[in-house]
């Protein structure tokens, strides 16, 4: 009771000072634009690992108080048809739950656009190649799988494509289709059998559409990535191929919205950004046999909005399974994340959302196979946008 308590106090004081902010935008005569705002997030809630998770002989429950790393200051400068985009993140690094240690500055996205008509040529660093957001509501939690839980539900049945170096075409062809073309730098890896480092002798071939119908919105992609080994002995395989396909759903009927999304492919945690479930990498045998490991992955989450009240139920469903390496015991890891929230927009710059979230690891593969423990977050998130 005394926790309610202290949470309720901290609320009250939030509520209490809360002021609408607004962004800077300034117009110039000639086409110029100047935009300059952020994203300001603090967790506050309850973080529990079971003992299989601490490899320890019970469970632990730990104070969540934490500025995350999504938390961001962004901005945009435009001249006519050209333009400049950047997004620095701001927050605690992984593995501080608590506490400011480790404060990180990141740069998340910068890059540089010019357009024509509904057209636009984008170069940098950037995300979105695959990925459209659609996603569930999760919110707690450090955006890194090993601490326990993500935000969106990233590896539990969501997942990330990544902010990588780019090349993308996007077209807006109708008010009912759009769609882009991405040419992206493949992440490095580095092979613990080989013990040498990945290269890329092409790009990520990337592509994604947005299609509307009536309610109901449709956004498909695909994504294909081949890495390189250099210098492997005779019958060793010095490639690795990567690729995922999805296809992400937003309907909409009135107050109500249900979002969901379903996804398979192979090796997927070697092209697309951490958090990702660890599982879904290639493994090599002994004798340099590179083995794919299978992916499928899925989430639903219903919302139903009352004024400015929205609570989410919300279901992940994430599995590898290499069936090729592991032939004795369990092949497959099955990760699972229950959820409900509550996003209450107090003002249109402030938004409280309490939230708990049960994750389910599952088991580890081989022939020793054991329980990998569970996790849960309880507590709310309070975020500033403007």
């Amino acid at each position: 009771m005394k926790k309610l308590g202290l949470l309720a106090v901290v609320l009250g004081l939030v509520l209490a000072f809360a002021m609408p902010a607004s962004a800077i935008k300034i117009d110039g005569g000639k086409g110029e634009t100047l935009y300059v705002g952020g994203v300001g997030l603090l967790d506050f809630g309850a973080w529990n690992r079971t003992k299989e998770r601490l490899s320890q002989s019970s469970d632990r429950t730990e104070l969540l108080l934490n500025v995350p790393q999504n938390s961001q200051f962004r901005g945009y400068v435009t001249n006519g048809p050209a333009g400049l985009y950047w997004e620095f993140g701001l927050g605690t690094a992984a593995g501080y739950p608590t506490g400011t240690a480790s404060n990180t500055v990141e740069n998340r996205r910068l890059y540089g656009y010019y357009k024509s008509g509904n057209c636009e040529l984008r170069f940098g660093k950037d995300d979105g190649w695959i990925w459209s957001a659609v996603d569930p509501a999760q919110a707690l939690g450090l955006i890194n799988a090993a601490v326990g839980g993500t935000v969106r539900g990233f590896g539990w049945g969501s997942f990330y494509d990544g902010r990588y170096a780019q090349v993308a075409f996007l077209q807006t062809v109708n008010k009912q289709f759009n769609y882009r073309i991405s040419l992206v730098a493949p992440p490095q890896a580095t092979d613990t059998v080989l013990t040498k480092t990945s290269f890329a002798q092409m790009p990520i071939l990337a592509a994604k559409g947005d299609f509307t119908l009536s309610m109901i919105r449709f956004f498909p992609a695909a994504a294909i990535m081949q890495v390189k080994f250099d210098q492997v002995a005779s019958g060793v395989d010095d490639t690795v191929t990567s690729y995922y396909l999805t296809l992400p759903v937003r309907a909409t009927f009135g107050a109500f919205v249900a979002t969901g999304s379903i996804g398979f492919g192979q090796n997927t945690a070697n092209m697309l950004a951490a958090p990702i479930n660890g599982a879904q990498i290639y493994r090599r045998t002994a004798g340099g046999s590179v083995k794919n490991t299978g992916q499928l992955n899925g989430f639903v989450d219903l919302a139903y909005t009352f004024g400015a009240v929205t609570p989410h139920v919300y279901f992940g469903y994430d599995k590898a399974t290499n069936s090729d390496f592991y032939t004795s015991g369990e092949n497959s890891n099955v990760r699972q994340m229950y959820g409900v929230s509550l996003h209450w927009v107090v003002t249109p710059n402030f938004t409280v959302k309490p939230e708990f979230t049960y994750f389910d690891f599952g088991k580890s593969q081989g022939s020793s196979s054991m329980d990998l423990g569970k996790d849960w977050y309880g507590g709310v998130q309070f975020a500033f946008v403007f």
